[in-house]
């Protein structure tokens, strides 16, 4: 009995150690091509975009729903979606892609924290704060 244990505890660490790893996401330009939604936003790990306290949003509520593309041509527009801000905050202008971890916004350095092909986790850094966005793939 114990021979058919200890046999089946090897077979069993076996096989586990054999299972397939899963593909890493490879973060790209063209993997990063797409609309996204903001989700969330923070400066220096106090809550900027939808906090209880209004005093501490920088977002206006008709803001909250604005979405962000991200073209091939790396060009972008920020488009006022839902519910609509008076005057618009519709914007345009340009990104490149660095490498995995960095991109250029309007020639200004982003750090891309994560990104799995649907999640956008960046941050930038200003006048000693680091803001890091989230953003939805749409």
């Amino acid at each position: 009995m114990k021979k058919l244990l200890l046999t089946l505890t090897v077979a069993t660490l076996i096989l586990a150690g054999c299972e397939k790893d899963k593909p890493s996401f490879v973060t790209s330009k063209e993997s990063l091509v797409g609309t996204y939604r903001l989700t969330a936003v923070t400066v220096n790990n106090v809550n900027v975009f939808n906090n209880a306290n209004d005093d501490l949003n920088l977002f206006e509520p008709c803001d909250r729903d604005n979405q962000m593309k991200l073209n091939a041509d790396e060009s972008y527009q920020l488009m006022d979606a839902g519910v609509a801000c008076n005057p618009s905050s519709s914007d345009s202008g340009t990104w490149n892609f660095v490498n995995a971890t960095s991109l250029k916004v309007d020639g200004d350095p982003v750090t891309i924290n994560s990104f799995d092909g649907k999640t956008l986790v960046i941050s930038e850094s200003f006048s000693g704060a680091t803001m890091i966005t989230t953003m939805q793939k749409q």
